[in-house]
């Protein structure tokens, strides 16, 4: 897990990177990491925009149905670590970007592939406050990436548009 804060002219933005425990690991070593995401995630100025994005090993599904506030209707399965990751979400007001746009291609769906070529899942996802989730006009898979993984890069396209703070005039005094 890392976690970087930007500042820019008119707010911050902090991003954390994270890679959760596999299908392997145990549900202790599950929930420590989201003890440490929490930690990690509270240490973040509520003011800033937060992205956590990573491998999160979590199928969240695409029935959205009690938790439309933090994902869309385009996931695949779902699975235990699914349930957790959105209850971190809906905890921390977050909205899992990429199970919010329909893709057309279905390399654009998922992000982890088996080795057999055979099994794909979406467990790598971007997620934003959901405050910030209308400035989000795109995320998908990018399969014709060869980063020498069976992971697809996930990208997201975000268009900020901030309120530049306004210049105070001051009136000069004619001093003559």
């Amino acid at each position: 897990m890392i976690s970087a804060r930007f500042q820019t002219k008119t707010g911050a933005i902090t991003i954390i990177q994270v890679y959760a425990p596999n299908i392997a690991d145990s549900e202790t070593c599950v929930d420590e990491f989201y003890d440490q995401l929490q930690r990690e995630t509270d240490k973040t100025p509520k003011n800033d925009i937060l992205i956590i994005m990573g491998d999160l090993n979590a199928k969240v599904g695409s029935d959205n149905s009690g938790w439309e506030t933090v994902m869309g209707k385009h996931g695949h399965e779902s699975n235990d670590r699914g349930e957790k990751l959105l209850t971190f979400c809906a905890t921390n007001d977050l909205c899992i970007t990429n199970t919010m746009f329909k893709q057309s291609k279905f390399k654009r769906q998922w992000t982890w592939e088996s080795p057999d070529h055979k099994t794909h899942n979406k467990i790598d996802y971007i997620m934003i406050n959901t405050k910030w989730k209308r400035c989000i006009t795109n995320c998908r898979s990018y399969p014709s990436a060869d980063v020498g993984s069976d992971h697809q890069m996930v990208l997201s396209d975000i268009k900020l548009k901030f309120k530049s703070k306004p210049k105070c005039f001051q009136n000069r005094k004619d001093t003559r």
